[in-house]
């Protein structure tokens, strides 16, 4: 076979190769095995021998365009570049709306897809098969609704949910008043402002004061156990802590117990101590002290005191005391109640009756400056009581010093004694207090008398002369007829 000026010559046949590639024209010659199989006779490169390449021509005329060199592209109908794995052509170039890469998660959205940064918006934003992954923001549960928040419980999110805030520094999320940007309220033992401080910033004081009772009173059989009461009130205007009450007994009684209603045991034996800890404005806590007298008959006392860290606006009411009368039959009832005598309406008022169809005889005394000396050694007594007797609305009974006798004894009084009785009896006020030989300070101008009364109901009332004010005590007894 020759190859002559772009034709072939083979067993004497002559076939036409324009591009001189060895592959003729069919139609021009018949050339045997093949040989005129050149599907574009004006390019070399186009020939059965060629290999296919991606261009749109049948570069090896197999009948096939670019089979097997043809890329995979994919639709991106948001133009991000990025394309939908599921919607895909073949081409030798990338075809307008479609992409080479594959990873689009969204190809509706263009702001969506492998390239781009994760905004906390509940969507993949990147492609990564995550959702705000490193974008999310912490909330935290404010169940009072002040914008605060409980750092213990939280939650992420892209923005705040209701119930929740960015904050986490509520100190107590169960009070709207109480977070970090609130003012510090004084004496309500909270930390209203959350800075791990309570009451910062506030001069506090707190009117305490003390009432004690004895019941009973008499304790008709020496011997027997008498339960005393403390109860200390806090008049305000704000909380008073480290509350210490001090009870000093009678040295005839053998302590049984003392119990505080809130605070510390209390300690001691014959002085007892207490300390309550803190008691709110308007809110009060007691100590009951049982205690065993003595198998001598007498008159005991008790005086109880109490202090607060806060300073006190009127010390005046600090403390209290009461005497009781163990294993004296003469007395069977009677009250003791001690106070600040003011004047007004702020007098001292004690209310007895007594049942049955017997006039009954009782002692009704009015005592002020004697408790300025020992044991009680109270400051700011009653220097000159006066006692006033009334049945209902009518004032029928007064007196003023003992030593005079009764100023008015009308009806119902059946009779209202002399001083001489008084003293005959040990019972008028120049009597040594307990403990004590000597008579009382100031003890003329106490108030006492005896008056015999009818079954009924009777008030006492204890006030100072010429409108005076101090502490004092008004005390009521019964005395064998």
């Amino acid at each position: 076979m020759e190859r002559t000026n772009h034709r072939i010559q083979k067993f004497g046949l002559v076939c036409v190769d324009n591009d001189g590639d060895g592959y003729g024209s069919p139609g021009v010659a018949t050339c045997p095995n093949g040989i005129a199989t050149d599907c574009d006779d004006n390019n070399v490169l186009i020939n059965p021998s060629s290999a296919e390449v991606c261009n749109g021509v049948d570069d090896n005329c197999n009948i096939h365009i670019d089979e097997g060199v043809q890329d995979t592209y994919y639709q991106d109908a948001d133009s991000d570049l990025y394309g939908n794995a599921s919607v895909t052509t073949l081409a030798c170039t990338v075809p307008i709306g479609y992409a080479s890469d594959s990873s689009d998660c969204n190809d509706a959205n263009a702001l969506i897809n492998p390239a781009a940064a994760e905004v906390c918006n509940g969507v993949d934003d990147n492609c990564n098969t995550l959702i705000d992954e490193g974008v999310l923001n912490t909330y935290y549960q404010d169940l009072d609704g002040d914008l605060y928040g409980n750092a213990s419980v939280s939650m992420q999110a892209c923005t705040v949910l209701i119930g929740y805030t960015s904050d986490s520094l509520d100190c107590d999320d169960n009070n709207a008043a109480i977070n970090p940007g609130a003012s510090e309220v004084c004496a309500n033992a909270a930390d209203d402002n959350c800075n791990t401080q309570i009451d910062e910033g506030c001069i506090l004081s707190a009117d305490i004061s003390t009432l004690l009772t004895d019941i009973p009173d008499p304790v008709t059989q020496a011997g027997q156990d008498v339960t005393y009461t403390i109860t200390v009130t806090n008049n305000g205007p704000d909380s008073a802590s480290n509350v210490t009450v001090m009870d000093v007994l009678d040295a005839s009684l053998i302590l049984v117990s003392a119990t505080p209603s809130q605070g510390a045991p209390c300690i001691g034996i014959l002085t007892v101590t207490c300390n309550l800890g803190t008691i709110l404005n308007g809110l009060s806590a007691t100590v009951t002290v049982v205690a065993t007298t003595s198998t001598t008959p007498g008159m005991i006392g008790n005086t109880a005191s109490v202090t607060a860290t806060e300073p006190d606006p009127n010390t005046t009411n600090n403390s209290a005391a009461v005497t009781t009368n163990v294993g004296d039959v003469s007395r069977q009832v009677g009250i003791s109640t001690r106070g600040y005598v003011d004047t007004g309406t702020g007098i001292m008022v004690g209310g007895f009756t007594f049942g049955g169809t017997v006039s009954k005889k009782v002692l009704i005394r009015g005592r002020g400056p004697s408790m300025s000396g020992a044991p009680y050694n109270f400051t700011g007594t009653l220097t000159n009581p006066t006692i006033e007797i009334f049945s209902g609305a009518t004032l029928f009974a007064t007196v003023d010093d003992w030593q005079s006798g009764a100023t008015m004894c009308n009806a119902p009084a059946e009779s209202c004694g002399t001083p001489a009785e008084l003293q005959a009896a040990l019972t008028d006020p120049c009597q040594p207090n307990v403990g004590q030989t000597t008579a009382p300070p100031g003890c003329t101008q106490e108030s006492a008398m005896f008056i015999t009364l009818p079954p009924g109901a009777y008030t006492a009332k204890l006030k100072g002369v010429n409108d005076g004010t101090g502490i004092g005590i008004v005390e009521v007894y019964e005395v064998a007829p």
